[in-house]
Order: structure tokens, then sequence, then C-alpha cells
């Protein structure tokens, strides 16, 4: 995920949690503390980044802390789990788990990019069919492997 705010860049990859941190066009790296730094001629400024993805990222810049990623409200936590009512369909309850499981990390990430609430339901939606339809797929297929009628 991107995320843009004056000169700042704050990128950070959900699955691997690698972060990278651009000021002023510059490309920030941690120090010894584990803190990045923005060199430009003598000056070394200092900058502070807390949290993640998912908790929210705020990072301190000459003490003024700036609101970079907001916390996951709980309407996303909720749209999030939803998912998992998959599991409920067919009886193949592992694949059904695995279907709704990467399918909900899916839909989180999707929906953290989008700013409107009503869009991040509409999204949801059409993810849960995918879902769905990936579903029904994956459990018509191990019942033809299965031999079962």
């Amino acid at each position: 995920m991107r995320v843009y705010k004056d000169d700042i860049l704050y990128i950070e990859y959900f699955w691997s949690g690698r972060k990278r941190f651009f000021y002023k066009d510059e490309e920030c790296f941690k120090n010894e503390q584990g803190n990045y730094e923005y060199k430009k001629d003598d000056e070394i400024l200092e900058i502070k980044l807390n949290g993640n993805l998912l908790t929210g990222v705020k990072c301190i810049i000459k003490e003024e802390e700036i609101e970079l990623v907001k916390p996951i409200q709980w309407y996303e936590y909720l749209i999030s789990l939803f998912f998992f009512g998959l599991i409920f369909y067919g009886d193949n309850v592992l694949v059904a788990g695995i279907v709704a499981s990467m399918l909900s990390i899916v839909n989180l990430i999707v929906i953290r990019a989008i700013k409107n609430v009503f869009l991040k339901i509409i999204v949801s939606i059409v993810i849960a069919g995918i879902a769905f339809g990936l579903l029904v797929l994956l459990l018509l297929l191990l019942k033809t492997l299965g031999g079962e009628e």
C-alpha cells in the first residue's frame, strides 16, 4: 500500500511487512535505533514511524506527529469477517476455510485503499461473490476428482 501525504511517501508491503519511507523525494534508511534518517547536505533529520497498515501508521518529524494511515475501523473488521460464513457452505470445511481466510485478507487489503464507506461495501460484496463462485468451483472439482456423484 502506498500513502502520499505532503512531502511523504510511505510504502508498506502487506505480505512481507517491509516498509519504505521517502521524505522530499529522497528515500530514508533506518539507523541503529530503528528510526529513519533523512540526509540533505549536512542536515540529518530523524523520523520515527509507529504502527503498520492494520494498527495505523504515524510518523514523527521534528516533534510533529503526522497520521499516515488510520487504524482499521470496526466496520472494516465486520466486513472482513463476513467471509467466514463461507465455511458453512458445502462438505469440505478445510477448503472453505482456506478460501474464506485468503479472500478475507484480500478484501481487507482492498477496502483499506478505498476511502468511501459505501464503495467499500460494494467492493466487499463483489469480492464475496467471487469468493462464493471460487468455492463452488473448488468443491465441484474436488467432488469430481473424488469420484463422488
